[in-house]
Parts: structure tokens; C-alpha cells; sequence
């Protein structure tokens, strides 16, 4: 079997045939100018809008361009058309006067005000501080401006921003500073709106802002399925669903009918907001559940399909990190098509690229006889072709040579990145004897006889019925770099990162597909490491899972280097017993098999994640 998969892999076989990409291109640019003209005929089913204004300063938190990635998609993939896209007019101070007190809005004149509401301790510089003010202002005169579309034409308007839930009257929180929904409501109220509201809060966090800043409106329902509660006074107008840290699909979207079966029959709304949060998404990189894409594209339709032909205002809420624009769009297009459009990952595009480089080798490339260290080159098997057999002693992993390892980081693009950091010159070095394993080391082909990288794997079968390629040692180092104070040294470094790790994870998992391994495998010695990995790997063990989402709870919206000092530090207690909390080397693995891709993808795992994370709670403690 292996041998057929690997031939079907050589160019010129039936399994390397693909059309001329020129014809994908022209195939693609018709399916788009079909979708325009479609929405052209049709008219608008969702109406969106946006401001340049809406974008933040740039941070390690949020993606400043999330709002203009979805804006971009639906023109350019040819969903939305330019004239269903809304710009808001500017937002007067009166307007937030009518929700939020003086006193606070005038203390948002200074840095430092508006650096506690963002979770800050230390005021930033008075241009960002004022940049944040802008920009949260700007998306609140967009939900005012999707307040009024949505009453005049009694359907979905989308503002591309807002959900500043956590914002009361007197002061900002959870990175909120005006409540757009509030300040969107008094508008609507003043202007002659006095039907029932509905706000149907699905974002990780609770609306407590929500729930306080509305309350003196007996027309407003407050609905909300999260993570945990901030404010648990009870309130007649308010239905609150808390789930805890961990939560996968099948509760999640339980959870959801139920609230809007309730929701609907307590509100019977005339408008209702949609605080449609993105972070409760398992590749948010703040968030602690673990909730996949296509399980917030069915909550979303559940909640526009409820609701259709009723005024409904979108807003975009929580959402960290640089694929959380994908969720959002993959919805507006659902919005305006009535189809749903998967959009692929980073990771996932990475990997159809790596694909189609794994596709143009032969075996013969990779794998043939070994080639000797003479000036010409010439072997046995150059002599003799077939006569020779391969030896697979001389082989990593049975199957590549030095020489098809080079050619594979050439074509892969790991060289170039070397070259790019100031490595011109390097040399591939085998140990197939290694006493844990088949050694891979690169240094620099010169006096200096540095050592970018040092690969150690072996052919794993103790998790059965799995075959697993196991990385048991991976250093990428970057030995002429010196640490600074954005990219510290962590724990197990001597020199900074090679900035390498995406390739050579892509390139291991090729290698394992082509090999035909169930998938990829290492145990993290260190939280960063397994941090960085969770985005493309998972634990094996669901208490595992549960331990690490418990850490990213604990260690809230900190950078992975402050989070990873913490851990380190021995910062991190057990709720319950007041036990120091240690890191513990867990075995994570990247799928590939569908089996094993079910066993840490499918619902008894996310139930069994959901088990122990009611059990495992950590909270930081006071620094000695």
C-alpha cells in the first residue's frame, strides 16, 4: 500500500493530474462575477456597515485589520456588492451622554482611564490611547447607523464592530469603552421606537454591562450563553447560561437552542441585537473553549434563521487573533448567498501549498541510493539503475537520503528562510543512529560550524492501534540573534527562536502522510511550546486538554512570554486545594488518519474535555 501512494505521488501519475492553474484562475473569477450578478438581481438580503475608522491600534491581542479582512472577502469574492455596504456618520458626544456619565467620559481624556478599561495598569502613549477612543467610538456610531437600517427595512444589518459588552455607564471594562447597544437602543427610542428588544449575547464572555446598563428598560430582554458569570445578581430580564471553562460543540450549540427557545417565548422582540462573539472559536487565542468553525457557522444560522424577517442588529464582539475574521465572514456570506462557504485556515492553506510541493517530488528524488562524496557524483546505481537495490539503513526513516532531505528544505522554502536570516551556506548532517532515535542537524557549512536545527524522530507505536511519527527532540535556533524585550529568551532557549517552526511542522506532516504514519506526535517540555503547537496539534489525553485550557483561564489576556514566566515562576495554584500548580510534559499529536483524527476531534473527546475541566480549576497567585 505505501508503495502505491507514494507512485501516485510522482509527477506525470493520475494522482498528480490537476488542471493548468490558469484555467482555476478564469474558473474562479466567472464563479465570482456570477456571485455579483446574482446579488445584483436579487437585491440585498444583508446590508453591512463600516468604517476605516474602526481599526484599533496594532497590539498583541486583537487583529486591528479584522474587520477590513471580512470587508475584503465579500467584495472581492464577489458576495457583497459596494452599495450594500454602509459608511456610519459621526457619533456625537451628546449620543454617549444619554448613556455613559460625564465624569466618566471626560476621565477617557486620559491614557491611564482608558488603560484600566482595556485591562491595563500602565497608561499608553497618549496617541494610542486616542486611537482606541476613535476607533471604539467610530463602531459605536456604526451600531447606531445598523440600529436605524435594520427598523427601516425590517431585516439584517451587520455592523462590522461593536459588542462593547462589558462597558457600564460609569466606566469600561473588558477592553469596552462606550456600550454601542445601549447608545444604539436610546437612539432608537428617542427617535419613536418602543417595541421589545431582545439581546442575544453569544460571545464568550458574559454581558454584564449589558445587563446593568439596560435594566431600567422593562422592553429589554438580556440572553447569554458563557464561559462564566461576572455578574450574578439575579434579574428578572436577564437569562443566563454559564458553562464553563472547556466547552466543545455539541454542548455549545445544545446550550444555544435552548437559550433562543426561551429567549423568543419570554421577548417576543420587534429588534434584536446579535452580539455575535467569535472567541469562544478553539483557535482564539484568548479564549478557553474549544469551539470549531463549523460549529459557530450553525450558531449563527440558528440564531439569523430564528429571527428572520424580524429588524436584527449584528455586531461582531469578541474575537483574538489572526484567523478570527474567518468565522465572521464565513457567516455574512451564509447571509448573503443563503450558502455555506467554508473559509480555509492559514494553516489549511499552508497545507494545500505543502501538498502541491509534496506532489512535484518523485520518489526516486527523495529516496534514491545515496549519493557519494566524490567530485562527480557518480554511483553504482548511476552505472547500474535498478540492479542496485536501496539499502534502508542508509535511509531516514527507511525512505530519505541527506541528498532528498536538501532538496525537499530547498523546494519547502526552510532554506531560503535560513539564507533570509543571514545563513548563506549550510549542511545537512544524518545520524541514523542516534540513541533515541534518526538524527537530522544543520549548520552552517562554515568555520563557525553553527547549529540551526536538530531534529530527532522515530517510528512510534505505544498509543495503539495509532503508527506515529514522533518528534522526540526539535531545536530551531537562531544563534546569531540577540533577545529583546519583545522577544525575551524562554525557558529551554540559549539563543532565539529560527522563526521556523510552521515549516518544519509542515514538512514533517508531509513527510508523515507520504509515509503513511496516523499522524505527527512530541510532548512539549514547556507551556510556550505547547501554546505555539496548539493551533495545528492536540492533546491526547482530554485531561491534558482540560489542564491547558485551565492555564489559559488563569493566565487571562497576558502575552505568551509573561504567561509562559508565570508557569514557570510557579504562579499558577489549584482553586480548590490551594495546591502550587507544575507543568507536566503532556503528549500532543496532529491528526491525520480519520481515526485518529475522531479521537481527538470528535464529540466523546470534547465531552471527556468538558469532564475535567469542571475538575481542574487555576487561579494565579499574589508574586511572594
Amino acid at each position: 500500500m505505501r508503495g502505491r501512494i507514494r507512485e501516485s505521488l510522482r509527477p506525470g501519475s493520475l494522482g498528480s493530474l490537476r488542471p493548468p492553474r490558469a484555467v482555476l484562475a478564469l474558473a474562479e473569477q466567472t464563479r465570482r462575477s456570477l456571485r455579483r450578478l446574482a446579488a445584483r438581481v436579487s437585491g440585498p438580503r444583508a446590508n453591512i456597515v463600516f468604517h476605516t475608522g474602526y481599526a484599533p491600534p496594532d497590539s498583541q491581542i486583537a487583529d486591528a485589520r479584522r474587520a477590513a479582512k471580512i470587508l475584503d472577502h465579500l467584495l472581492t469574492e464577489g458576495w457583497l456588492l459596494p452599495s450594500q455596504v454602509s459608511v456610519p456618520p459621526p457619533l456625537s458626544v451628546s449620543a454617549l451622554r444619554g448613556v455613559h456619565d460625564d465624569a466618566y467620559l471626560e476621565s477617557l481624556d486620559t491614557p491611564l482611564a482608558v488603560a484600566r478599561a482595556l485591562g491595563g495598569s500602565e497608561p499608553p502613549p497618549v496617541d494610542i490611547a486616542a486611537g482606541y477612543l476613535a476607533a471604539q467610538r467610530w463602531a459605536t456610531a456604526g451600531t447606531v447607523r445598523a440600529t436605524e437600517l435594520a427598523l427601516l427595512r425590517s431585516g439584517l444589518v451587520v455592523n462590522l464592530g461593536g459588542g462593547f459588552h462589558h462597558a457600564a455607564s460609569d466606566r469600561g471594562s473588558g477592553f469596552c469603552l462606550f456600550h454601542d447597544i445601549a447608545v444604539a437602543l436610546r437612539r432608537a427610542r428617542e427617535a419613536g421606537f418602543g417595541g421589545r428588544v431582545l439581546v442575544v449575547d453569544l460571545d464568550l464572555h458574559q454581558g454584564d454591562g449589558t445587563r446593568r446598563i439596560l435594566r431600567d428598560d422593562p422592553r429589554v430582554t438580556a440572553a447569554s450563553v458563557h464561559a462564566t458569570a461576572w455578574d450574578e445578581e439575579p434579574l428578572p430580564y436577564a437569562i443566563d447560561v454559564a458553562l464553563g471553562p472547556g466547552v466543545g460543540d455539541e454542548t455549545y450549540l445544545e446550550a444555544v437552542r435552548d437559550l433562543l427557545t426561551r429567549a423568543t417565548a419570554e421577548s417576543e422582540p420587534d429588534l434584536v441585537f446579535y452580539v455575535a462573539g467569535v472567541d469562544v472559536a478553539i483557535d482564539d487565542t484568548l479564549g478557553s473553549w474549544r469551539v470549531s468553525a463549523d460549529a459557530i457557522a450553525a450558531r449563527d444560522r440558528l440564531v439569523l434563521s430564528r429571527f428572520a424577517g424580524k429588524p436584527v442588529v449584528m455586531v461582531l464582539a469578541g474575537g483574538y487573533g489572526p484567523e478570527a475574521w474567518r468565522h465572521s465572514a464565513r457567516t455574512l456570506v451564509w447571509a448573503m448567498s443563503g450558502r455555506d462557504v467554508p473559509i480555509p485556515s492559514g494553516r489549511e492553506m499552508e497545507l494545500r501549498q505543502l501538498r502541491r510541493v509534496a506532489r512535484s517530488f518523485g520518489e526516486e528524488q527523495l529516496s534514491g541510493p545515496v549519493k557519494a562524496d566524490d567530485d562527480f557524483g557518480i554511483t553504482e546505481s548511476d552505472l547500474l539503475g535498478d540492479l542496485v537495490q536501496k539499502n534502508p539503513s542508509d535511509h531516514l526513516l527507511g525512505f530519505y537520503t541527506a541528498y532528498g532531505l536538501e532538496l525537499a528544505f530547498e523546494r519547502y522554502g526552510l532554506f531560503e528562510h535560513m539564507r533570509k536570516r543571514g545563513y548563506p551556506r549550510v549542511k545537512v548532517e544524518l545520524n541514523l543512529r542516534s540513541g533515541s532515535g534518526e538524527a537530522i542537524t544543520v549548520r552552517t557549512d562554515d568555520a563557525r560550524r553553527l547549529v540551526l536545527l536538530e531534529l530527532i524522530v522515530r517510528e512510534m507505536r505505544e498509543v495503539p492501534p495509532y503508527r506515529l511519527l514522533s518528534i522526540e527532540w526539535l531545536l530551531l535556533q537562531d544563534p546569531l540573534a540577540r533577545p529583546t524585550q519583545e522577544r525575551p529568551l524562554l525557558p529551554g532557549q540559549d539563543h532565539p527562536g529560527l522563526g521556523a517552526v510552521r515549516i518544519m511542522m509542515g514538512m514533517l506532516s508531509m513527510a508523515a502522510e507520504r509515509l503513511e504514519f496516523d499522524g505527527l506526535t512530541f510532548v512539549p517540555a514547556h507551556y510556550h511550546t505547547a501554546a505555539q503547537a496548539r493551533g495545528t496539534l492536540r492533546f491526547l489525553d482530554p485531561r491534558s486538554e482540560a489542564v491547558f485550557v485551565a492555564i489559559k483561564e488563569a493566565v487571562g489576556a497576558r502575552s505568551l512570554a509573561e504567561a509562559t514566566r508565570l508557569v514557570a515562576a510557579g504562579r499558577l495554584e489549584y482553586e480548590e486545594s490551594g495546591e502550587a500548580f507544575s507543568w507536566k510534559p503532556a503528549r500532543m499529536v496532529i491528526p491525520l488518519s480519520p481515526a485518529l483524527r475522531e479521537a481527538v476531534e470528535g464529540a466523546e473527546y470534547d465531552r471527556a474535555v468538558e469532564g475535567a475541566a469542571r475538575e481542574v480549576k487555576l487561579r494565579l497567585t499574589e508574586p511572594a
